[in-house]
This record gives structure tokens, sequence and C-alpha cells, in this order.
């Protein structure tokens, strides 16, 4: 559970709060009525969070 913690916490704030709510259960339209952002925006920065790359460059 560390690892995932830490590379989480390795992600730039932006893309963090994407995952963040995502995890909470909010649909991309939701995130981005809730952060005042496109739909598309939403996708872009799940897709960059690259949460595999985050867990390999912790040692995962």
């Amino acid at each position: 559970m560390h690892l995932i913690e830490s590379a989480i916490a390795a992600l730039p704030a932006r893309q963090r709060s994407f995952l963040l709510l995502t995890a909470t259960g909010l649909h991309a339209t939701e995130i981005g009525d809730h952060l005042g952002v496109a739909v598309n925006t939403v996708h872009v920065h799940l897709h960059r969070t690259r949460l595999q790359k985050a867990l390999d460059a912790e040692g995962g």
C-alpha cells in the first residue's frame, strides 16, 4: 500500500486531483463539472497520470 501512496504522491497535483476524484467514483463529466474543465481535459489528465510509470519509478 505504501508503494501506491508514494506513486500517487509523486504525481503532479493536477493529475493527482483527477485520479483521486475518479477513485471516489465520479465520472469524467462530473469531474469536469466539479473542476470547471472539459470532459476531454479530464480524459487527457487521466491518461497522462501513467500510474504504472510512477510505480515503476518507485521500484514496483
